[in-house]
């Protein structure tokens, strides 16, 4: 997953500060490592470890003060109610109202979602942490920080068994009184004629039974009254409460205290939140009028009452703002008035014990009109001579609060404010409000923040990449938000601290559309980032052992991207809620295998770039083991199995015969609940079986003849790919003849040539999906050798292939047929056949078509490695069927089993090769997976569109170049080839991909643009350059057959220059 960028999603915006920094982290890791690579030393972590210091300790301080301040809410709550939270106690809700049943679980369900946001602050701590440690060790093979990283995660769980009970044990309290609710034996009301009255609003009743009341009920008579006041504001019953605030409680000589209007604050808070009908609203607006007034009566004594602190730390404006009381604030703000400045100042900054200020409340509340009140007071204190250095950094948070989770109308009023009084707001890690705006994607957000506050902002630079928020718009791809701040004067050019642009980061994530759109001057020079060349034998860790034993290989979830369904789908909201707070944890294994990972659902986004893998004693016992575990339930804090569910995997490689199977490659399995087996869950994976592969001519020893640096020109299917246009002359391609001239006079030059397999399993060379030559669209692997070479034949004019190199059956002098045109009619019937095929409808051409092009024979791949020259080198592409060319010719998605399919072609491969030049390729990530691993002899290049539209195939590892580059590593592929789009927009990307260690080539028609290669190709680290042929000089050549008769004529054209 892209955890680092993914991070903010699973944050708390307001406790952002006191997360571990995990991007500035990773960003001290890769200064140390690139330091460490230059100087050629071993990586000095000391930054990394000296901030990892810091922030655990600033992590431990706050988990600490927020566990102290749950416990004494939860204290607060069990005495107001007196109830035990900790072990419930059925016989004390007898005591209780309903409504009061009612109050307590909705008070007790929001402390309980405080708990386990808790919890998920620590638990993202604790993965963020880990995931450096994982760096870590990769860079130094786990030999230092093994002992240092146990002491550091241990400080972290040390309190995650108190936090865990607590939630649970409040969970579990709510759930029970929901049930005392549901129980219709027990009554409704503890006295029930006075409850009556209440709820009736007859105030001359209620009034009258309170001495009776106070004389029955244990409660001392103040906290009777408050409680009354309490039931009477939560039912909304204005009558009943005037009475009791302004002619009980003064009568028995009980003045209006912080305590009881903290609670009044509360409960009408909650009874806001069920408002529906009309008549509701009226009578909330009366009893908010009735406490407005009450503050307002609270002449000398305001101060006192107001500024007073309860358990908590908070003032009665806390609880006002914090329920969105917009009219009660306004009462206390004018009350204040009369107040001395510094009071007035305590007032609106006062922090609780969990360093929340009201206005904090407001915002994370979103309760607009209660935050406008509050802002209004504050710019008024503003202008008074007095002031708090704090109140920059409060309204800083407020806003970047308000961003993160959307809050238009407080954007636009806090922004407002900022805009006086705190002109440059920043998060902890220096990024301004744009920064953060541009990674949400809301245009209309920047907009606001330019017009009320950033304008003079929008080239500013956080500090730890150096990103602008052109390009932080540009690494997530909204092009809305690049279109405004283009508008407003953002700088394209600027630099980051690696040197990127934001065009730069737009086409390496794979947006090219948008890299395009923001083209300008290039400020770069030629030959810019060059590379010293290097052996690829010095890319050590690149290089494996062959695997002698089959391997699982798993993702999780679909590699297809626009796929509706999720990773995990969970049935039950009891398992949705436990997956929202981080509780669930999926474990995965392989019964032959002791290698386990688990892994939290909720940080799992995008699983492309973490497959398990497992090893297999035999392929035919792939098994895949999940468990559904609950990190909250279990006893003592352990994780509880929820349920479970095995796939076998090899049993579906059977569905379809003998060497087949489907393309598609997720599979879904069901999680069965432990008790019940009820289906709780299912799981979707994508899998790819690796069989080992064996053959005699394998060398032990690998002799790699490409170099970093080096130049190879690759004729792209023969002499060039056909096309549909007639401005050159065109042979066919995947053909014997066509590349023997033209490539093999060019040293150190190589051809293309696509290899699938036949139905009987021959190596053929081939390109499209379907043999439409058949006049079907029917794949090539479900046809024979036999068929697939008549397909060819029956285009011939002379009735047989046009040529077999080296074969003088074939070219024996014939007597013309020029007065008849016999054998050319089953080559016009043929055409015809194929314009009702797929590929022909959507291309309008057929290639390699007599009349078209220079229509040549098809060949086998045995042909091809026998009759061509051995100083020819070979780029054999293996094209193995892929999902979007099965459903657009709309036949079965069902191929050759892959292993199969890649094993035959490297026996012929290494069987006939002998010393000549090979380079393997394919657009399929699990064909590159296997060819890998099967082989170390020839190396191996992955192709990819990286982002290139029309994006038809919707693999998520061939979207971008970053992709691109991050699978290769991976699988210590040797390098990658992507369409020549991306390098030509940002030819400095071609450095990025050589310091991976890889080499780069790049393919496409750009590459026949003379002026797109105006540098040289060598200066840019270009690699491999595949070509199709541009007419600039026409050569004439001859080709000798081995008796020494002369063959014929072929005009072709030198490669136009481009870039591959």
């Amino acid at each position: 997953m892209r955890f680092g960028r993914d991070l903010h999603l699973h944050q708390s915006p307001e406790w952002v500060e006191h997360h571990v920094p995990y991007n500035r982290l990773k960003n001290l890791l890769k200064i140390a490592v690139e330091r460490a690579t230059n100087e050629q030393t071993r990586p000095d972590f000391s930054d990394v470890e000296s901030c990892l210091d810091q922030s655990i300790a600033v992590h431990l301080r706050f988990r600490e003060k927020q566990d102290n301040y749950l416990r004494q809410q939860v204290e607060k709550t069990k005495y107001h109610h007196h109830i035990s939270c900790r072990v419930f106690d059925p016989t004390s809700m007898c005591t209780l109202s309903q409504i009061d049943v009612e109050i307590l679980s909705k008070l007790l369900s929001k402390i309980s979602q405080e708990a386990f946001q808790l919890l998920r602050y620590q638990r993202l701590d604790v993965e963020a942490v880990s995931r450096i440690y994982a760096k870590i060790d990769k860079h130094l093979e786990g030999e230092e920080c093994h002992s240092a990283r146990p002491n550091y995660l241990d400080k972290f769980m040390r309190q995650t068994p108190a936090s865990v009970r607590m939630a649970r044990e409040l969970d579990l309290t709510v759930a029970r009184i929901q049930e005392r609710r549901s129980d219709p034996s027990r009554p409704a009301y503890p006295q029930p004629r006075l409850y009556e009255a209440l709820r009736q609003d007859h105030p001359s009743t209620v009034a009258s039974m309170v001495e009776e009341s106070l004389q029955q009920s244990n409660l001392p008579k103040e906290l009777f009254l408050f409680h009354l006041l309490e039931l009477a504001v939560y039912e909304l019953r204005p009558n009943t409460a005037r009475t009791l605030l302004f002619d009980v409680l003064p009568q028995k000589d009980i003045a209006i205290q912080a305590v009881l209007l903290n609670r009044l604050f509360m409960v009408l808070g909650l009874r806001k939140m069920q408002l529906s009908a009309p008549y509701s609203c009226i009578l909330f607006c009366k009893i908010r009028d009735l406490l407005c007034q009450v503050i307002g009566e609270l002449g000398p004594r305001s101060e006192k009452v107001l500024l007073s602190e309860d358990e908590l730390g908070r003032l009665p404006l806390h609880y006002a703002a914090s329920a969105g009381l917009l009219w009660v604030c306004m009462a206390i703000f004018n009350v204040a008035k009369s107040w001395n400045t510094k009071s007035r100042w305590c007032l609106i900054m006062h922090t609780d014990k969990r360093d929340c200020s009201p206005l904090e409340y407001a915002v994370v509340g979103n309760h607009r009109d209660a935050v406008s009140s509050v802002l209004v007071y504050l710019e008024r204190l503003l202008d008074a001579p007095f002031s708090d250095d704090r109140i920059e950094s409060l309204l800083s948070q407020m806003l970047f609060t308000a961003l993160h989770y959307g809050y238009e109308g407080l954007i636009s009023i806090i922004s407002r404010t900022c805009s006086r009084f705190c002109q440059r707001p920043r998060t902890c890690e220096g990024a301004s409000p744009l920064h953060v705006a541009a990674r949400t994607g809301r245009a209309d957000h920047v907009r606001l923040l330019l017009r009320n506050i950033c304008i003079s902002d929008v080239n500013s630079v956080e500090p730890i990449y150096g990103w602008t928020a052109l390009i932080v718009a540009c690494v997530e791809g909204h092009q809305s938000v690049v279109d405004v701040l283009l508008e407003h004067g953002a700088d394209r050019d600027h630099r980051d601290h690696r040197g990127w642009t934001a065009q730069e980061h737009a086409a390496f994530r794979g947006h090219l559309a948008l890299a395009k759109a923001i083209a300008g001057p290039s400020k770069w020079e030629t030959g810019t980032d060059r590379l010293p060349a290097a052996p690829l034998t010095q890319q050590g860790a690149k290089i494996k052992a062959l695997h002698q034993r089959s391997q699982l290989v798993v993702y999780l979830g679909s590699l297809q991207e626009g796929k509706q369904f999720k990773h995990i789908e969970l049935r039950t909201p009891s398992l949705r809620s436990k997956a929202s707070d981080y509780n669930l944890v999926l474990k995965v294994s392989s019964p032959w295998n002791h290698s386990v990972r688990q892994l939290n659902l909720s940080l799992l986004s995008d699983t492309a770039n973490e497959p398990l893998i497992f090893e297999l004693p035999t392929p035919t016992e792939a098994e895949l083991c999940l468990e559904l575990l609950d990190l909250s339930d279990g006893p003592k804090c352990q994780a509880q199995l929820l349920g479970g569910g095995t796939a076998l995997l090899m049993d579906n490689l059977s569905t379809f015969g003998e060497n087949r199977e489907s393309l598609v490659r997720e599979r879904t399995v069901t999680i069965l609940e432990s008790g019940s087996f009820q289906v709780i869950a299912t799981v979707t994976f994508t899998f790819l079986i690796i069989k080992p592969f064996q053959h005699p001519s394998i060398p032990s020893v690998r002799e790699c003849f490409l170099r970093f640096g080096d130049f190879c020109l690759v004729g792209h299917r023969g002499f060039g790919q056909n096309v549909a246009g007639h401005d050159y002359l065109q042979l066919g391609e995947n053909t014997v003849e066509c590349p023997v001239i033209p490539i093999s006079c060019q040293s150190g030059s190589f051809f293309c040539r696509d290899a699938q397999l036949t139905r009987d399993l021959v190596p053929v060379a081939y390109h499209d999906f379907s043999l439409s030559e058949s006049g079907t669209d029917i794949p090539v692997h479900d046809v024979t050798l036999d068929q697939f070479l008549h397909a060819s034949k029956i285009q011939s004019s002379m009735g047989h292939p046009t040529s077999i190199l080296g074969n003088r059956h074939y070219h024996r002098n014939r007597r013309s047929r020029s007065l008849t045109r016999d054998y050319d009619h089953g080559a016009q019937q043929m055409q015809e056949r194929m314009r009702h095929t797929v590929d022909y409808m959507n291309k309008g051409f057929k290639p390699n078509t007599r009349g078209h092009i220079v229509q040549d024979s098809f060949a086998t791949i045995e042909e091809l490695l026998i009759q061509l020259p051995e100083n020819l080198g070979f780029n054999v592409e293996i094209k193995y069927p892929r999902l979007h060319e099965a459903t657009e010719a709309g036949v079965a998605p069902v191929a050759i089993e892959i292993n199969t399919f890649v094993d035959k072609i490297l026996e012929k491969i290494f069987t006939l090769s002998h010393s000549r030049n090979i380079i393997l390729s394919s657009f399929t990530p699990e064909i590159c997976i296997l060819l890998a691993h099967k082989q170390q002899t020839y190396p191996v290049m992955y192709i990819t569109n990286a982002g290139k539209a029309p994006v038809l195939d919707r693999e998520k590892r061939a979207g971008s170049l970053q992709a691109a580059v991050r699978f290769a590593r991976q699988w210590g592929l040797d390098g990658i080839v992507l369409a020549s789009e991306t390098l030509i927009i940002c030819p400095r990307l071609i450095g990025y991909v050589q310091r991976s260690g890889l080499l780069c080539g790049s393919y496409g028609p750009l590459n026949n643009v003379p002026e797109n290669a105006q540098v040289s190709d060598v200066a840019r680290g270009v690699t491999r350059k595949y070509t199709n042929p541009t007419f600039v000089a026409p050569i004439r050549c001859r080709h000798q057959y081995s008796d020494g008769r002369p063959g014929r004529a072929y005009c072709h054209s030198t490669a136009g220059p481009g870039w591959r």
